[in-house]
């Protein structure tokens, strides 16, 4: 079974930027990720066109304890699918690898 999220019902309208880890860990509390991953085998992440950057403090606020809970790359993006550009999917690369890096720190 699969999950589809469209961040465009989630996030401020006219918003273009994604930053603040803080605003990050609300939305993943909001849409109760943890429960979301347990129930379901794909989640899919759908970022709308007019977003022109994910960064990296919003999407580790949003996804660390996931990419923590999977611990690779290929097992984190097996669970979440982005449907995004190849811009904001480098965004997404980007943030996965510090988390990764952070992980392997502690």
């Amino acid at each position: 079974m699969s999950k589809r999220i469209n961040l465009q019902d989630k996030i401020s309208i006219g918003s273009i930027i994604l930053s603040g880890r803080d605003k990050g860990e609300l939305l993943r509390n909001k849409l109760e990720l943890d429960e979301l991953e347990h129930d379901n085998d794909e989640i899919i992440i759908a970022i709308p066109e007019s977003i022109v950057s994910f960064n990296s403090s919003y999407f580790l606020g949003l996804f660390t304890p996931s990419i923590k809970r999977y611990k690779t790359k290929e097992k984190f993006l097996e669970k979440y699918r982005f449907e995004c550009d190849e811009y904001i999917f480098k965004d997404i690369e980007d943030g996965i690898a510090e988390a990764l890096k952070k992980n392997n720190l502690i």
